[in-house]
């Protein structure tokens, strides 16, 4: 994400411990770190469910998909391949 190589860390160290001096920095440097790590933890959280949310999408539409062809698969098993003869109600017997 930033580049930053060996030089500029050690010119931010020396500026760090002129600023607030030798007794100071191991203070600053551990809520600094703190901070950081807080700030790591929460992206990281939600990146997670950013990806968590993109795969339940792409589940839904697989789902939906699948339920289409079910759906087309079934309507064509039930479509008759050859027209059948008109049936015809059995005669029933009247007794008088």
């Amino acid at each position: 994400m930033f580049d930053v190589n060996f030089w500029e860390l050690l010119v931010i160290g020396i500026v760090a411990l002129l600023v607030f001096g030798p007794d100071k920095l191991p203070e600053v440097a551990r809520t600094v770190g703190h901070w950081a790590g807080k700030a790591r933890a929460y992206v990281n959280s939600i990146k997670s469910d950013i990806d968590r949310e993109v795969r339940l999408q792409e589940l839904q539409d697989m789902m939906k998909q699948n339920e289409k062809h079910h759906l087309y698969d079934i309507l064509e098993d039930k479509k008759p391949s050859t027209p059948s003869a008109p049936t015809t109600p059995p005669k029933t017997e009247s007794k008088q």
